[in-house]
């Protein structure tokens, strides 16, 4: 699957609800994420944790470029359990880069997906 994202750090200024509702944006949900990074030769590998209910393994490619960017990714979703196994598979062969954990708000506007997060 492609993919477009662009990113935009805040800082400490926070977005209102408010301000997204003005647009039109729909809160979707919240998510409680952990995503555990992977050595990986080409591309990036990531094992992410969803609200401690299920797991994705993610493989993507992404220029690392302070912009806009585009992505080519595949997902493999999996119970909690195989998360875990192959999360210890993934360790003991590639070795663990990074573990990030994040509460994300996901709305949506229209096609686009607009992520909060909070790392």
């Amino acid at each position: 699957m492609k993919n477009i994202e662009y990113k935009i750090f805040l800082g400490k200024k926070k977005i209102d609800s408010l301000e997204l509702k003005k647009i039109g944006a729909v809160f979707y949900r919240e998510l409680k994420q952990k995503d555990i990074y992977f050595n990986c030769k080409n591309g990036r590998l990531k094992l992410r944790y969803i609200n401690g209910e299920k797991a994705e393994l993610i493989f993507y490619n992404r220029a690392n470029k302070a912009k806009s960017r585009f992505s080519d990714y595949k997902i493999l979703n999996m119970n909690k359990k195989e998360g875990f196994e192959i999360a210890q598979i993934l360790r003991e062969q590639a070795g663990q880069l990074a573990v990030v954990e994040k509460k994300r708000q996901l709305w949506i506007f229209g096609h686009t997906r607009i992520h909060l997060d909070r790392v």
